[in-house]
């Protein structure tokens, strides 16, 4: 387990006028994680490299693991980690969740009440206490590029003094809520509320290549040829950690994993609810709700709605045409009316998926084992 302490000051007040019940308040949360893992050092064998017997051309059914670590030819295996090792530099993480609400409670006759409110958020990006971390500017020019002879865009921007957020905090971040209950008669109630409310941003700390630094066990530079076996894994030793020493050419010529962008816009939820409750006696009560909730800031790829207004926009030609050749024809115009609506429905569908025809059961399910597999 890695140390972790949390500190939530709150404050809450409330205050009764006439038909209205007002509350306000606020909460603020500090999360710091200090410390880490050390580095896992991980060696894998592949049947790969004992398959033949022409290592070109291999027979199906040749080649064990076991018989290439006996000859110290490593390599990647499906589900396990890449081979090498490294060094983890413990982090000293502090992110900050702060928010203000103020809620009215509007009793507008003996049987409607509202509920109005609006709660405003700020979600402060990670930092570390000696800004050992960094994120990767995608548009910056690496500093490799006049020694590449082209431009080589994309690299590793660290954290500073006048910079020490992992990301750009979002400061519009506005969840208005909306509620209401109607008491239809002296056994019915129906409920409705509306809301939105944005999900944590960041999980842990940030990445800190070069604080933390791995060292990848090249054994082979073509997949046949084993260059570096097992007992000479390292010719060169461990990669140095160089801290930020090098800049934005940390990290050039390997890997980077994981990768933060510094614009990162906040994710949020929108949350519909209806409901009614109706109790037959005294003592019982049947609650009936149901709660639709959308994610936004995930979108499909462009290229979708780009198909579909193509198909609506040849649909139109196609019924236009016809119809200066042919004459006014009921057929087109109700074809083309068919296909216009068919392309707006499909595009809200794919953009706000679960609330239509179009379901995501598959996918959902993928997700989940996924999500499963990772725990």
């Amino acid at each position: 387990m890695v140390p972790r302490v949390s500190y939530t000051p709150t404050v809450d007040f409330i205050k009764a006028i006439s038909h209205h019940t007002l509350s306000f308040g606020f909460m603020g949360v500090s999360q710091m994680l200090d410390g880490g893992h050390f580095a896992v050092t991980t060696l894998p064998f592949a049947a790969s490299f004992t398959q033949g017997p022409d290592p070109q051309h291999v027979t199906n059914g040749t080649g064990a693991g076991f018989a290439s670590f006996l000859v110290g030819a490593g390599g990647s295996v499906a589900g396990a980690n890449g081979p090498g090792t490294g060094f983890n530099q413990f982090p000293a993480m502090n992110k900050k969740y702060l928010g203000w609400y103020l809620q009215d409670d509007w009793k507008m006759g003996p049987k409607l009440t509202l509920n109005l409110g609006v709660r405003y958020e700020i979600q402060t990006a990670p930092t570390e206490r000696v800004n050992a971390q960094e994120y990767f500017d995608f548009k910056a020019l690496n500093p490799i590029s006049s020694d590449a002879g082209f431009p080589v865009y994309g690299a590793i921007t660290y954290n500073n003094d006048n910079n020490r957020s992992l990301y750009n905090t979002q400061h519009l971040n506005f969840a208005p809520r909306v509620g209401a209950a109607y008491q239809v008669s002296s056994k019915l109630v129906g409920r409705a509320g509306f809301g939105i409310f944005y999900v944590p941003n960041y999980y842990n700390q940030g990445p800190n290549l070069g604080f933390s630094q791995p060292t990848p066990w090249v054994n082979s530079l073509d997949g046949i040829t084993v260059d570096h076996p097992l007992s000479d894994a390292f010719p060169n030793g461990q990669v140095p950690v160089t801290g930020n020493s090098l800049g934005q050419l940390t990290g050039v010529g390997f890997s980077v994993n994981p990768v933060t962008d510094p614009h990162r816009p906040s994710a949020y939820v929108e949350q519909w609810m209806g409901g009614v409750q109706y109790s037959p006696t005294n003592n019982d009560m049947i609650d009936i709700t149901s709660t639709r909730r959308n994610t936004f800031n995930l979108h499909p790829p462009e290229i979708v709605f780009l198909l579909l207004f193509i198909f609506s926009g040849g649909a139109a030609f196609l019924g236009g045409y016809s119809m200066a050749v042919h004459g006014r024809s009921w057929f087109h115009m109700f074809a083309l009316a068919i296909a216009v609506t068919l392309t707006i429905y499909a595009t809200l569908e794919i953009e706000f998926p679960r609330r239509g025809l179009i379901r995501l059961k598959g996918t959902d399910k993928t997700l989940i084992e996924l999500r499963n597999s990772m725990n």
